[in-house]
């Protein structure tokens, strides 16, 4: 993600991002994607979790439960694609991270540019691990 918001930012001094997960579908047309004046969570409940908001004590907007609905596709994992096994400290270290982490260490080398006429595919060498 941070490799598009930066290639976007690019093409056009856009004022708003949307990022969604792609397995992730809304279930009522009033979750609508676009920008409001905080950060929203448009994902409020999703199926695979039986609908529980899993994100607590978060200072963000997010639409009423119903409207929040969200449907997972379910899909295969992938098996080069295994769990980080330092996922939950890197979560616990974000507070001392954040300067360092994201956009502000970013590197990685474009490949191609594809402009089609709903999406661009921007092709990126991020190196190894």
């Amino acid at each position: 993600m941070n490799v598009g918001y930066a290639e976007a930012r690019k093409q056009y001094d856009y004022g708003c991002f949307v990022f969604s997960d792609v397995d992730i579908v809304p279930m009522d047309d009033r979750n609508v994607y676009k920008c409001y004046s905080q950060p929203r969570h448009l994902s409020v409940a999703i199926d695979k979790f039986g609908f529980r908001v899993s994100m607590r004590g978060m200072f963000i907007s997010r639409p009423d439960g119903q409207t929040g609905r969200c449907r997972m596709i379910k899909h295969h994992k992938e098996a080069h694609n295994a769990p980080n096994p330092n996922r939950f400290d890197n979560l616990r270290l974000t507070g001392q991270t954040i300067n360092s982490d994201g956009l502000s260490s970013l590197q990685y080398r474009v490949v191609s540019v594809e402009k089609n006429p709903l999406y661009t595919n921007v092709t990126v060498d991020i190196g190894s691990p």
